[in-house]
């Protein structure tokens, strides 16, 4: 039997829940980000030095000097990093992409984080982003400011991708699958009314999801309900029953068994111990 594919959050690379963070390849991580796995927050690769590849699902992409490679929430990939490879991980939460959206919709931010995407710039293009990259590495405990240089790095990204003919978008089953549960799961359908939207038997959908996910497409949804939750309860904007009532519960009490059973503790518990950084 498969077994099922991990997915890690801020908090499996030792950090509190944030909006972003910096993750430097060669220091220690708590979990082997060398086999297939997704994670609860967007990824932007940056290879200042290549080799390797990057499986994103059927397609394997070459990792070359000066790659980038934007990985959605909840995308499995699978990393074979070279051994002389050398680059950095900037996470970033999907709250954080959808203030960015907010604050600025002249730029498409929301589109560049909506599938996986990979392309290389020559050693001229990069160094346009050198300057960026030194301020984030040695301003990481400035938050604000910290924040900001991942926001312009972004919207540099987005300027030099226009006519980038290296700019490759990723296609395939388990975007569609990731989509549909980002669409739908606030309504908690089941699995019958998902493989009604693919035109798939059940029993085929349930294996196409155990293939690519390693879990079913339920686990999928609990997960995005319950990182939604955890958002939700950090933001203080909204009661527990309002939340309840959000994500279709029958009553707040059916919420917060919910809530207790997938993290060990009442979304009240989690919202006095929880901030965002």
């Amino acid at each position: 039997m498969r077994n099922r594919v991990p997915t890690y959050s801020f908090n499996s690379a030792r950090e509190k829940e944030s909006l972003a963070e910096l993750f430097i390849w060669n220091s220690l991580q708590n979990y082997n980000f060398e086999e297939p796995h997704s994670h609860t927050y967007n990824e932007l690769l940056i290879f200042e030095v290549g080799g390797g590849s990057n499986a994103l699902s059927k397609n394997n992409i070459e990792i070359q000097d000066y790659s980038f490679h934007i990985l959605p929430t909840g995308f499995v990939h699978h990393l074979n990093r070279g051994i002389n490879s050398k680059g950095f991980t900037i996470a970033f939460s999907d709250f954080f992409i959808n203030q960015l959206q907010n604050f600025d919709i002249k730029s498409d931010y929301l589109y560049l984080v909506s599938q996986p995407k990979a392309f290389h710039f020559s050693a001229n293009e990069y160094k346009e982003f050198e300057y960026y990259f030194k301020e984030l590495h040695s301003q990481k405990e400035n938050k604000s400011y910290f924040l900001n240089l991942i926001a312009l790095i972004l919207l540099k990204i987005m300027d030099k991708i226009k006519d980038n003919p290296n700019f490759k978008i990723v296609e395939n089953n388990q975007l569609e699958i990731i989509k549909l549960v980002n669409q739908y799961y606030q309504e908690k359908p089941k699995i019958k009314f998902y493989a009604s939207k693919m035109n798939i038997s059940v029993s085929g959908l349930s294996k196409k999801v155990k293939q690519l996910h390693g879990k079913t497409i339920i686990d999928l949804q609990n997960e995005k309900i319950i990182l939604e939750s955890k958002r939700l309860l950090q933001q203080n904007y909204l009661s527990v029953n309002e939340i309840a009532v959000r994500f279709n519960f029958t009553d707040e009490s059916h919420f917060c068994r919910f809530f207790k059973k997938h993290l060990k503790m009442t979304p009240k518990e989690f919202k006095k111990s929880s901030f965002i950084q």
